[in-house]
């Protein structure tokens, strides 16, 4: 059984190395949501969706049990399967190649948008958990243990095709990245952060999760050590335009309508 990673201090979703990949020849994310075919989907349970995972993910179905356990007592305004969603995607485990948003993120990332199809209501469930949280404007932060300075020269814009995990807190950032060797830390004005510490299994890292598919501009470089660049980033738009949350249909309302 992998390990449930309880520890802040070795929470690596907001130093991982997302921010490499800026841009890919395929915009698969931009294509969830629109398909004909999936334009209505029912609403179905967590264990559901993390069917078609489980050859991918040999830990999903014991991770999906401990979302779904905690969902139960802070799902707050979210459905219990929408709130288990965003559980399990902020969830941390060993090995860390098996976590669900390490596997998740890096098939957003590539260019083969067949790759996608297992995932398809596993990113209609969080979509749609997302666009039902209130968004936040604020800045907020991640890193990676790389100079990225030149890979983003200030005025450019580019596109993260994942997800993105940023912290409200500097320190926690800080508890999760080396001191050590080359490092980038992004300090981003997000316009539609959302707020997932109560849906987190770590609300103390105060994780805000930004939507795949944005595009930001590079405002500004800070050199404050050798080591360390701080890169400035500026989101230039919502990206509703680009991703649809699920329409629902009501299984009742179906089977009426036969």
């Amino acid at each position: 059984m992998g390990e449930l990673i309880h520890s802040v201090a070795r929470s690596i979703r907001f130093v991982d190395d997302a921010a490499v990949a800026k841009e890919t020849k395929l915009g698969s994310i931009e294509e969830i949501g629109k398909d004909d075919d999936h334009d209505e989907t029912y609403l179905v349970s967590i264990e559901e969706v993390v069917e078609p995972l489980e050859l991918l993910l040999p830990e999903i179905k014991s991770k999906t049990a401990l979302a779904k356990q905690h969902a139960k007592m802070y799902h707050d305004s979210l459905s219990l399967d929408e709130s288990s969603s965003l559980a399990l995607y902020s969830m941390e485990w060993e090995p860390h190649a098996e976590c669900l948003y390490v596997v998740l993120n890096a098939t957003l990332r590539s260019e083969n948008r067949a790759n996608l199809t297992p995932w398809y209501l596993y990113l209609k469930l969080i979509i749609t958990a997302l666009s039902r949280l209130p968004s936040v404007h604020m800045t907020v932060y991640r890193g990676i243990q790389l100079d990225l300075s030149k890979s983003y020269p200030k005025g450019t814009t580019f596109t993260w095709w994942s997800f993105s995990s940023c912290t409200a807190s500097v320190d926690v950032l800080q508890s999760s990245m080396s001191t050590i060797g080359a490092r980038t830390l992004f300090a981003i004005e997000c316009l539609s952060g959302k707020d997932i510490q109560h849906h987190s299994l770590y609300p103390n890292e105060q994780e805000i999760l930004l939507n795949a598919g944005i595009r930001f501009q590079v405002t500004a470089h800070f050199q404050p050590s050798n080591d360390l660049h701080i890169i400035q980033l500026k989101q230039l738009e919502q990206p509703s335009s680009r991703i649809r949350p699920l329409t629902v249909v009501p299984r009742t309302a179906t089977k009426q309508a036969e």
